[in-house]
């Protein structure tokens, strides 16, 4: 019964605040709703790869390097052969497995089918990966050569439907059409897998010999390897011997020996569920979240819910405050302290509850848009291991308590003898209304800082996607995988048919495209020099440099057409030619960068100095004379450091053809550039791309970052005003007498608006004494992660600093400008 009584006079105390009450209920619900939607984002983002079946014993072994420019830095990636090298020397591993993207072409009923995510593996996989498979036997999917393991969308792709198991499908591959049987079908993988797996292919072939060096050789990064530990075993012990350990089974031909170690990396194992939050610079198969920018969300999710606490602390002192002679009328006749803090706990709880719900509606509505943002799956669950429920009811309860415990606490003291003596109405103990200034400071704090983060971030987007690369980006596409064209004369005549398309001026041969999805490491030291450096290796022809917009620094160009210009081909092995640069040496290029890490004062410094390749890089032990040097240009994000280049002449195996237009409509030349692919390959698709285009990708999930960080700050302002509407209108009633006096004693209509804006934006200002410094804090931290970054300048402090001082001027302005116009003589006829 006494709670049906709480319940009612909460109900009764809600309806006669209409206007406070809907402002503290969506101020709340809004708080709690961006609370929940960062919430299910870091969840999302911390649940990868844990519905693998004993995935706490599943490792990455990924490769550290330990010399040169590129010291500490961690890809994913490591060599191929040490899924057969590591399990002999580790009794702590029961089996290794690895993966190598492979070319994913087929062929299904005379047309061409492209799948992005093929790799070549061993028998193993399956049993270091147990992934969930819909037909066929885990033990034996990849145990005969010639197989292929298919997910179910791949085999809808293939063939148009899931039951395949013992089918035929025809993988094209250079030479002609290769059937390989299906021996398995995986169930698709979740999203929340840092794996991108489209099909396993097992080959036919024996990867050893000439033009299978990736497959064998450790100076060769481009494989993904798993171990599986047996029970019982420990990371430690395998790291502490992991040194040693390459040290006896790497060859002497394939060791970088002008590293300290004689090696240049180590290896580390890395939990596959920490894969996407790990700190991983390179390599992985789908772009992680760092750990950072999670705890950075789960900062921003807790600003808002302090946001949203206190603007209803803020708004229920101030409401609690009118209520000085129910609580003197309660406790004259007989109410306790104990029982007025019971009512008003039980009137907070009753908003939050209701908050609650509201949120969770909110959170239903927002997370399609929050998905569309991130391009991600993340789905609410109400009950279950993942459930939202059991932790929304605590968070409502600790909310409950922490913005009604104030207003409990603070009602319950009045006496009826101070509030009764003098039939008042409303009464404020001393200090009230130094709290809720207090609070609306820590308010536009929050608000404030995230506005000033937003903008650095958005900042720093916009800074890294118009960076000067280096080259010319407008005006330029790449056709990608050349080689399908057939041997270089095939090449050159596809490329003259290309120049000829009306707006085309140049096309080139490049080993480099960017965002590059692989590149190639090349130690080397200068004549005469003590140590050794590592520069990223770029194949390309005579036109490449003016194709892409390069400048010659100093010196000239490499050629097609001398014969100490052309090198090897990077990927094909030409035993024959390596033996001629041995003999000969070659010609090449630097960029700036490169010429500064050899110990060259300027770019002409360089010219004509010799630089030797050192052992085990893959390359021949020949003088490399220095002919040229062009300026830096960057491929890769602004995120790493850029790699010096070294360039070269090579007669095959680029990567794509670069092709320059101008005064020309670009989609118009793509267009005839893939009629003409489709007329000279019957093998490939034609893939081709612009270079804004691949930029602007590169930083996507940058911009993505900003995005969310700017709702989020929405969030914040949203409920920051929302609280100064409901205190503005508080005050604009508790001062009607006050405000009545000065009109009587010719404060004009100026004077008050004057009055009670200051009143409000005097902690907006006080706010900024806190934000700056925390956003300029958290700012620096983030920015470290860019090798290339901005400044942090006054700017975007000052401009957050005036948005927030004139979106709270905007809100009281209207409650400011209603009680300044008002006559004096409604406010003092019952004086």
């Amino acid at each position: 019964m006494i709670w049906r009584n709480y319940m009612t006079v909460a109900w009764r105390a809600m309806q006669r605040d209409p206007l406070f009450t809907i402002i503290n209920l969506f101020g709340l619900a809004v708080g709690l709703a961006g609370c929940l939607l960062i919430v299910l984002f870091i969840r999302y983002e911390l649940s990868f790869d844990d519905w693998l079946p004993d995935g706490d014993r599943v490792y990455q072994l990924q490769r550290i390097s330990t010399s040169g420019t590129e010291s500490g830095q961690r890809t994913a990636q490591t060599s191929f052969v040490a899924a057969t090298a590591m399990p002999p020397q580790f009794p702590e591993i029961e089996k290794a497995t690895g993966l190598i993207g492979t070319g994913g072409i087929f062929r299904r009923d005379g047309e061409l089918v492209e799948l992005d995510d093929v790799y070549i593996t061993d028998a193993n996989f399956l049993d270091v990966l147990k992934l969930p498979l819909i037909a066929g036997d885990p033990a034996t999917a990849l145990a005969e050569p010639g197989s292929i393991v298919l997910t179910e969308s791949s085999a809808r792709q293939l063939l148009g439907r899931t039951d395949v198991l013992g089918a035929t499908v025809n993988r094209v591959i250079t030479g002609g059409d290769r059937p390989v049987r299906v021996t398995g079908v995986l169930r698709d993988l979740p999203a929340n897998s840092h794996l991108r797996i489209a099909a396993l292919y097992r080959p036919g072939i024996a990867l050893t010999g000439p033009g299978y060096e990736r497959y064998t050789q450790w100076d060769w990064v481009s494989a993904w390897v798993y171990v599986r530990l047996r029970p019982g075993a420990t990371v430690e012990a395998i790291t502490r011997r992991m040194p040693a350990t390459l040290q006896r089974v790497v060859p002497a031909s394939q060791r970088n020996r002008s590293a300290s170690d004689g090696l240049g990396f180590t290896q580390d194992l890395f939990n596959i569920r920490e894969i996407n939050t790990g700190p991983i610079d390179s390599g992985t198969m789908r772009a992680g979240t760092s750990m950072k920018t999670l705890v950075t969300f789960g900062i921003v999710a807790a600003f808002l819910l302090i946001v949203a606490c206190v603007n209803f602390t803020n708004l229920a002192t101030a409401r609690a405050s009118r209520r000085a002679r129910e609580v003197g009328l309660r406790k004259t006749l007989g109410a306790t302290r104990l029982q007025l803090v019971v009512q008003f706990l039980a009137e907070a709880f009753a908003i939050v509850i209701v908050a609650g719900l509201l949120a969770l509606a909110l959170t239903e509505l927002a997370l399609p848009f929050l998905n569309g943002l991130l391009g991600e799956p993340i789905a609410m669950h109400y009950v279950g291991p993942h459930g939202i429920l059991l932790p929304l009811g605590l968070l409502l309860a600790l909310v409950g308590v922490l913005s009604g415990a104030y207003p409990a606490f603070f009602l319950s003291r009045y006496r009826p003898s101070q509030v009764l003596k003098a039939n008042q109405g409303s009464a404020d103990t001393p200090g009230a209304g130094r709290l809720r200034t207090g609070l609306v400071v820590i308010q536009f704090a929050v608000s404030i800082a995230l506005i000033i983060c937003t903008a650095i971030i958005y900042a720093q987007t916009l800074y890294a996607r118009s960076l000067d690369p280096g080259y010319r980006v407008s005006g330029l596409l790449f056709v990608e995988d050349p080689g399908w064209l057939g041997e270089r004369q095939q090449i050159e005549t596809f490329m003259r048919r290309v120049a000829a398309i009306p707006g085309v001026t140049s096309v080139a041969r490049v080993g480099i495209t960017p965002n590059p999805g692989t590149t190639s490491g090349f130690t080397v030291r200068a004549q005469g020099a003590p140590t050794a450096v590592n520069l990223q290796i770029v194949d390309i022809d005579g036109n490449a440099f003016s194709t892409l917009g390069m400048r010659l620094l100093a010196g000239r160009s490499v050629t097609d057409e001398r014969e100490m210009d052309v090198g090897a081909p990077r990927f094909n092995s030409d035993p024959e030619r390596d033996r001629l640069i041995e003999q000969r040496g070659l010609n090449v290029v630097v960029d700036e960068s490169a010429a500064r890490t050899l110990g060259y004062s300027d770019p002409q410094a360089a010219i004509g100095r010799q630089i030797i390749p050192q052992p085990g890089d893959g390359h021949a032990v020949a003088p490399y004379t220095i002919v040229g040097v062009v300026n830096d240009a960057r491929f890769a994000s602004a995120r790493f450091e850029a790699r010096p280049n070294i360039y070269y002449v090579s007669p095959a195996g680029h990567l794509s053809l670069a092709v320059r237009f101008e005064g020309a409509n670009g989609a118009r030349v793509m267009s005839a550039i893939e009629t003409l692919w489709k007329a000279s390959v019957n093998d490939t698709p034609f893939r081709g791309f612009f270079a804004d285009a691949r930029i602007a990708e590169m930083y996507d999930r940058d911009e993505r970052r900003a995005q969310m960080f700017a709702v989020f700050a929405a969030f914040a302002i949203l409920i920051s005003c929302l609280g100064l509407f409901g205190l503005a209108a508080f005050t604009a009633q508790h001062r009607t007498k006050e405000i009545g006096i000065r009109k009587v004693f010719g404060a004009g209509t100026r004077d008050i608006v004057r009055l009670l804006a200051w009143q409000f934006t005097r902690p907006v200002l006080l706010a900024n004494l806190i934000a700056w410094p925390v956003a300029w804090w958290a700012m620096r931290n983030w920015l470290s992660e860019f090798e290339n970054r901005i400044d942090i300048g006054p700017g975007p402090f000052v401009i957050a600093g005036l948005l927030a001082l004139v979106i709270a001027v905007g809100t009281i302005a209207g409650h400011a400008i209603r009680v300044a116009r008002a006559n004096p003589i409604h406010a003092l006829r019952y004086e």
